[in-house]
């Protein structure tokens, strides 16, 4: 315990001179160009509590943060580079999602899934009902396994390789952590919450599609979700609207319906040690290896 009390208390410390030297640095960016837009690239740009500090304490009124900002994000940078600066092509609209992932189409799955004929059961339902199945399982505490379309490009699984659960109580959370995930107790959950409630719930008014800020709560969202509250009232969050994943948006929507709460519970399909899950072939590996 003394060494964890250790090593934590010099990672708060290196987070706190992280905060505000990044204050200092955007805050004088800020009276070079008064411009109101800043954009944050590098592996720094993933640590959600500086940015959400920036976000409300700098002269910036709008960050933006690709969401592979670390290296792996270099291959997108190039590419813009070329097409605006080289090519002199128009520039596209503001990016909305990261599913860049390859598609598997309905064959290939269904090829996966008979390979297991004998060890699952499926059913094939069309997007509303599969929705409705899968809110009803989330208000009896079931944790759901969602696989959708193409993967997601960077570290955050935000929709499309996902594993989902009921907010309301830490139990959940608790579960996830040490039955799925193996990992401590105190690593967070995040929330994916309808773009339209996030300023209800959060200290916040400015979108977070990618997962990379953590604003402070309100009160009323650890009675209705204390599973994705951090231990110093922050949440690493996610907002969805309906435009960047139509699925899940429906499903929380529906989930709302019946329970108030505008929140799921959210974090990456995948196992301790392992990556988030690729094909149909790794998701049916992960849910068979898994206690879901």
């Amino acid at each position: 315990r003394d060494k964890f009390e250790v090593r934590a208390n010099i990672a708060a410390t290196f987070q706190k001179i992280l905060e505000e030297m990044a204050l200092h640095y955007v805050n004088h960016l800020y009276d070079i160009t008064k411009s109101k837009n800043l954009c944050i690239s590098g592996g720094v740009g993933l640590n959600c509590v500086m940015n959400a500090k920036l976000l409300e304490k700098s002269k910036f009124k709008n960050i933006f943060i690709f969401p592979a900002a670390g290296d792996n994000g270099i291959s997108f940078g190039a590419a813009y580079f070329v097409a605006h600066s080289i090519l002199k092509l128009p520039r596209t609209r503001q990016l909305n999602n990261s599913y860049f992932g390859r598609s598997y189409t309905k064959n290939e799955t269904m090829e996966t899934l008979n390979k297991y004929s004998s060890k699952i059961q499926y059913k094939e339902y069309n997007d509303d009902k599969i929705t409705t199945i899968a809110s009803k399982l989330l208000i009896k505490d079931e944790v759901i396994m969602w696989f959708q379309g193409g993967s997601e490009f960077g570290p955050r699984a935000l929709g499309h390789r996902s594993c989902l659960g009921n907010p309301r109580s830490t139990e959940i959370r608790d579960y996830i952590n040490s039955h799925i995930k193996f990992r401590e107790s105190f690593r967070p959950l995040a929330p994916i919450v309808l773009e339209e409630y996030m300023s209800d719930f959060f200290k916040i008014k400015h979108k977070s599609p990618f997962m990379l800020f953590a604003p402070s709560v309100e009160k009323k969202t650890k009675k209705i979700a204390a599973g994705i509250v951090h231990i110093d009232n922050t949440s690493r969050l996610q907002t969805m609207n309906k435009e960047q994943n139509k699925k899940v948006y429906e499903l929380i929507s529906k989930f709302y319906k019946e329970t108030g709460s505008p929140i799921i519970l959210n974090t990456s399909f995948n196992q301790k040690d392992e990556p988030i899950v690729e094909t149909p072939q790794d998701a049916i590996d992960g849910f068979l290896s898994s206690p879901i």
